[in-house]
């Protein structure tokens, strides 16, 4: 289900490689659902000059760590477009694995 969503999310910003996809649910996996909403993150992956892969990759080469802390700190659980009855359980999962 939240693979499927994320999938889904990766599509819309016109991904089609299986492995860009799946970098692109594993980011959401590991920072936030909703990273691609961070402002920076947001106009990489807009980047009409570079192919959708190409963003991706540019996305990964350029968000710094203190963005990705801020991306962190952004999590909306409601980003993967799930019954909102889950999102509080994904949150207070999310908040013991990572020790928050």
């Amino acid at each position: 289900m939240l693979v499927a969503s994320g999938v889904a999310r990766g599509r819309a910003h016109g991904l089609t490689w299986e492995s860009s996809l799946v970098r692109f649910v594993e980011l959401m996996f590991a920072t936030a659902p909703n990273f691609d909403e961070f402002p920076t993150i947001r106009d990489r992956l807009a980047n009409a000059s570079l192919t959708p892969e190409k963003r991706l990759a540019d996305v990964i080469a350029k968000t710094t760590q203190p963005e990705w802390q801020a991306v962190c700190d952004s999590y909306d659980p409601m980003a993967w477009d799930i019954d909102p009855v889950l999102a509080p359980e994904l949150l207070e999962r999310r908040a013991e694995a990572w020790g928050l």
